[in-house]
């Protein structure tokens, strides 16, 4: 017994106290008067709010060592470090005034530490830390204790995933002080990139942001939304000092209701970057030490830069020239673009084969240069773009944050990132984003010259489709269970819900039906039968969603097509099954739940349901529901159930079509949900909701028999 009980010490191994404790006595150890408990919170923006942050501090300190080194000098060749030295802390000071706030604030959860070394020698080090007080209303101030608060979660291999700390004793009255404190060391590196984010739910008294680094490094930074920027207030000491101070920021509602921090959320997005580093990739248009923000041909010269500089994948090319090369032989008359999408089916093809895993940009230069080993006519050309979860690409400070893609002609091939997608689909999110397109072969010196904006092309309601089409059957004596087969197809991305279901040797095995290869080695020698254990967990998973039940008994599925290849662009998935809790009794008739047959669908409630900003979904798409039950020997329909099911609400946002009939022995009820657009301004939400509304009700539909 004793050996199942570890104490806090040995849970805790490799949690430096030394390091928590110094961390906050430097923390508490400021002199900030805005951190005032007894600051005065009269004015009208706190008043009947559940908390207020009396104050926010972020201090960054960045210094860059560039002294000798013998150590280093002897594992690398280097004589000098070349390193940041970072401390990057958040100290935040809430008064809890309503039980309602008490949530949010009584656990947190801290990163573990990171290190990499080389023979012994740090190349990089991150060290976070924690910590936290309770001002109690009689002035009483109560630390934290780390080793009561502090729990490990595990991850993969039964290593920490990171730090769970409780904070118990939050009472409406206390006020909670607390701080995040990371170190940093980057030998050779540039740090990650720092977000700096204005809104909170509560509002927010003062707000402090104070930054120093040397003017050896590069801090290129982007304010976004409405956020304020930094100020250069000095250079003393031959260091830059930025800082910024709001007060009486309100409370923003952080609804996760189709909406993007990136677009709609005040932030700082900020780098601070060491562009003399040897450890990873530094593109020669990178700028010297020193302050600013970066304008679009300061990014585009980054990007083009790191086009040109990329490596190729020469095995996977290869191969996939090989392929293209038979393909056509075997395919005389296809047209120019048949040609161009089987190409990128064949680099996808090659790239998993070789298991040669690209990054996009890799694979944007990739499948530019098959088209040219090939000599298409239309050429394959890199372009860049952002996801709406990000800021527009013209606003973007950093060459890895673009999204890179291949355009032919007027058709847009994303990196293969989601296996279900065919050549010229584009990824949710995407769809009318801005780009810029670099005309010139990828390989080119001055790639930069010639980058073209465009738009992606506009994704419609018939490109991203979840078709299902449901036939159930009963017994009367046995109504715990209704036996239901359906057939579900899906487009665009709605073929995501399928995608991790699907074992990778499949569409392997699919990509090399439609280029004529043989499967390779790997994939027809597969353990079928474990991958059909594993993917029958994924499939009941799959039926739980699609038939918005619990524990159904799952009686057989199929996927006669995986949507992967431009031949079977709709993925289909058959299932059948016993659905428990469909069916209830009223009296002697039996009430069928036929609304859950249309998945679970959202509830739009409390704060959500008013909105003053523009409605940000992935793509506009839609839902299409066949549901055909067949009545039972010695029972009959009662009309009226299935006639009030019928609605139409329509406006060109959004609109939700229900037609139900009685057919002979069946009951046919036909559902449309159509959202028209991706992106609607906030005026449009009352028709949208009309629409979630209906949607959420009909989760409730029943159909009523009777005995005859």
């Amino acid at each position: 017994m004793l050996l199942a009980v570890a104490s806090p010490h040995e849970i805790r191994a490799d949690i430096d106290k030394s390091f928590y404790d110094k961390a906050a006595a430097t923390v508490w150890g400021m002199d900030l008067p805005q951190f005032n408990p007894d600051t005065d919170l009269s004015d009208s923006i706190y008043k009947d709010k559940g908390a207020v942050f009396i104050a926010r501090y972020r201090k960054i300190n960045a210094f860059h060592d560039e002294s000798t080194n013998v150590m280093k000098e002897l594992i690398t060749g280097y004589r000098n470090n070349n390193a940041i030295n970072a401390v990057d802390f958040d100290r935040t000071m809430v008064k809890i005034l309503d039980r309602s706030a008490i949530d949010i604030f009584n656990s947190v959860t801290v990163p573990i530490p990171k290190k990499n070394e080389v023979d012994g020698y740090t190349l990089m080090s991150v060290r976070p830390a924690f910590g936290a007080r309770l001002i109690k209303p009689d002035g009483t101030v109560e630390n934290i204790n780390m080793d009561e608060a502090l729990t490990v979660t595990k991850g993969k291999n039964n290593e920490d995933a990171e730090y769970k700390i409780a904070i118990p004793g939050l009472e409406p009255g206390v006020i909670l002080d607390y701080f995040y404190y990371i170190d940093y060391f980057m030998e050779e590196q540039s740090l990650p990139a720092i977000k700096i984010d204005f809104f909170k739910p509560y509002p927010i008294k003062d707000f402090l942001v104070e930054i120093s680094s040397p003017p050896s490094l590069a801090l290129e930074y982007a304010n976004y939304n409405g956020a304020p920027a930094l100020k250069l207030d000095n250079t003393e000491g031959g260091v830059n000092h930025l800082s910024l101070h709001m007060s009486g920021i309100e409370a923003i509602e952080q609804t996760e209701l189709f909406f993007s921090k990136a677009r709609q959320m005040p932030y700082l997005y900020i780098y601070i970057l060491n562009n003399t580093g040897r450890l990873g990739y530094v593109p020669k248009s990178a700028r010297p030490g020193g302050v600013r923000t970066i304008i679009p041909a300061q990014l585009l010269q980054d990007i083009a830069c790191a086009i040109k500089d990329g490596k190729y994948p020469k095995k996977s090319i290869d191969d996939a020239e090989g392929i293209m090369k038979q393909w056509k032989k075997n395919h005389p008359d296809a047209s120019e673009r048949e040609i161009i999408d089987a190409a990128y089916v064949a680099l996808n093809f090659s790239c998993m084969k070789h298991n040669e895993k690209l990054s996009d940009r890799q694979f944007a230069k990739s499948f530019s240069r098959l088209l040219e080993n090939i000599s298409t006519v239309l050429p394959g050309r890199v372009a860049v773009t952002s996801p709406r979860s990000a800021a527009p690409v013209d606003r973007l400070i950093h060459f890895n944050d673009a999204t890179y893609i291949s355009v032919a002609g007027d058709s847009c091939y994303f990196p293969y990132k989601e296996p279900l997608y065919v050549p010229g689909e584009i990824p949710a999110g995407y769809d009318s984003e801005k780009a810029f397109r670099f005309e010139g072969a990828p390989y080119l010196d001055n790639l930069h010259s010639v980058a073209h904006p465009f738009t992606i092309p506009r994704s419609g309601t018939k490109d991203n489709i979840t078709e299902t089409i449901s036939n159930l059957s009963m017994e009367p004596d046995h109504i715990e269970d209704l036996t239901i087969t359906t057939t579900v197809n899906f487009t665009g991305s709605w073929k995501n819900i399928l995608a991790s279901a699907i074992p990778t040797g499949d569409i392997m095995a699919e990509w090399a039906r439609f280029l004529g290869q043989k499967e390779p080695k790997g994939v027809a020698e597969r353990n079928k039968e474990n991958e059909a254990i594993l993917q029958r967990k994924e499939m009941t998973k799959r039926a739980e969603i699609i038939w918005n039940c619990d524990n159904p008994k799952l009686i057989s599925f199929s996927t006669p097509s995986l949507g992967c290849t431009p031949d079977k662009p709709t993925a289909t998935l058959v299932i059948s099954g016993l659905v428990p809790d469909m069916v209830s009794r009223a009296g002697n008739d039996l009430l069928i739940n036929i609304g859950r047959l249309t998945g679970k669908q959202l509830e739009v409630k409390g704060s959500a349901r008013k909105r003053d900003i523009s409605i940000m979904q992935e793509c506009a798409d839609q839902q299409r529901h066949t549901i055909r039950f067949t009545v039972p020997d010695g029972y009959e329909v009662i009309p009226e159930s299935v006639t009030s099911l019928n609605k139409t609400i329509s406006s060109p946002v959004a609109s939700f079509i229900v037609s139900a009939k009685v057919d002979g022995r069946d009951v046919v009820v036909q559902l449309v949900e159509r959202h028209s657009v991706a992106v609607a301004p906030a005026s449009a939400w009352p028709d949208i909701l009309k629409v979630f509304d209906a949607a959420f009700e009909f989760n409730s539909a029943v159909i009523a028999i009777r005995p005859v």
